[in-house]
């Protein structure tokens, strides 16, 4: 419905959708998921683990993975605007097109991980079908597509203190290897010699909070990821 809801230390598995949101799907402005799991859910259109057409959501602290859809976004739908995803893994994902995310019109990606995603067609990390989406301290990184393998689509993709290739343009952005610690293996932390370590900005909203793993977010400089490395 067109109400609020919060969805929070779920996790949710095994489901499947006739046509959208296998896993989730919601109409509400204002919904939260935080500190949940959704894994392993499909459904026969767009948007296999997560569906959303509500405005000014927010997704944290929250993996999505190995979620399945024919057509766009095998991970996370977003037909909203001026929505967050933070502190989040989008990993392993599978689709058409648009394997890890779709987004259109206007909305925020600060320090997560869009990675190993599986697109047939073009788009294996994004596809900004509409408008802009704004990637901060993030990576999006080792995904696979016949084109387009980490981000494209008709829409703007906005880059800041991240790693991508290709070269985005946009402010201290890499197209560095981010040296996960066995990505083959689904680990998504960062080995010792990541560039993506310290690399990142400081932006205020992140002071007090943690990482996917529950380590403080602000050691120094933030790190260009879901996971700061911790020694």
């Amino acid at each position: 419905d067109n109400g609020s809801c919060t969805i929070s230390n779920c996790t949710i598995t095994g489901s499947s959708a006739e046509y959208y949101g296998g896993g989730v799907y919601f109409e509400a402005d204002n919904a939260i998921i935080l500190d949940s799991v959704i894994v392993s859910n499909s459904c026969n259109d767009e948007g296999g683990g997560l569906y959303s057409e509500g405005s000014d959501c927010a997704i944290q602290r929250t993996v999505i993975s190995h979620n399945t859809a024919p057509g766009n976004a095998g991970g996370v739908y977003l037909y909203s605007d001026t929505s967050l995803i933070e502190n989040c893994l989008i990993a392993d994902n599978q689709a058409n097109a648009a394997a890890g995310i779709c987004a259109y019109n206007n909305n925020r990606i600060v320090n997560s991980t869009i990675a190993g995603n599986i697109a047939t067609n073009a788009q294996g990390g994004i596809k900004v079908a509409s408008g802009t989406t704004y990637f901060t301290n993030s990576i999006i990184y080792g995904n696979t597509a016949a084109t387009d393998s980490e981000y494209g689509g008709g829409g703007t993709v906005s880059f800041a203190y991240s790693c991508t290739t290709p070269a985005p343009g946009g402010t201290s952005n890499i197209t560095h290897d981010p040296v996960f610690v066995d990505s083959a293996n689904e680990d998504y932390t960062l080995q010792t010699n990541s560039p993506c370590i310290n690399t990142g900005t400081n932006l205020s909203e992140l002071v007090g909070t943690v990482d996917l793993a529950g380590n403080d977010r602000l050691q120094g400089s933030a790190d260009e990821s879901v996971f700061r490395r911790v020694d």
